[in-house]
């Protein structure tokens, strides 16, 4: 994949391990279809994946490693801009999780969302015009694995949606 204007490189697919993928659901043509389990405790802490969608459809797929503690929520993880470092804050009542994600020596971008029971799904920002929308889940939540395999060979994943919206000004 060739790099996003200005924003970086793309690291070593070595270096994207946080989950590993079984085998068998890294061919596309083998997509076992299985039914989410909801997750107890609705932010769990350890590895989780993900994408980040941009404004043309385009998918990158994210590894996250995340500790949720009294409200607070911080982490660490990889995407093909490269490593970064993340803060933010949830509240388990109202469901929603919001967090800067931060590369070192590069750029911010701003993510909110909320816990739907099999992730957490929102948007994300680089102020001040530009975004999408992003989905992640906690490693070995089922079809979360699929998803993740279809999006490392570029595949369409089938979800509810994820149609994208205009950032705000």
């Amino acid at each position: 994949m060739t790099p996003r204007a200005g924003i970086g490189p793309s690291p070593s697919r070595a270096a994207r391990t946080l989950c590993a993928i079984p085998p068998d659901h890294a061919s596309p043509r083998r997509r076992p279809r299985r039914k989410l389990s909801v997750v107890e405790d609705d932010f769990t802490s350890g590895p989780w994946t993900g994408y980040y969608a941009y404004p043309d459809g385009h998918r990158d797929r994210m590894e996250l490693a995340l500790s949720f503690r009294d409200r607070r929520l911080s982490g660490s993880g990889m995407d093909p801009i490269g490593a970064f470092v993340l803060e933010g804050a949830y509240d388990r009542e109202t469901k929603t999780v919001w967090w800067l994600k931060i590369y070192p020596g590069s750029h911010e971008v701003y993510y909110k969302g909320a816990r739907d029971g099999r992730g957490i799904r929102g948007q994300w920002r680089i102020p001040p015009f530009f975004g999408g929308n992003f989905r992640i889940w906690p490693c070995g939540q089922g079809e979360g694995e699929v998803d993740a395999a279809a999006t490392e060979v570029g595949l369409e994943v089938e979800a509810e949606t994820d149609a994208l919206v205009p950032t705000e000004a």
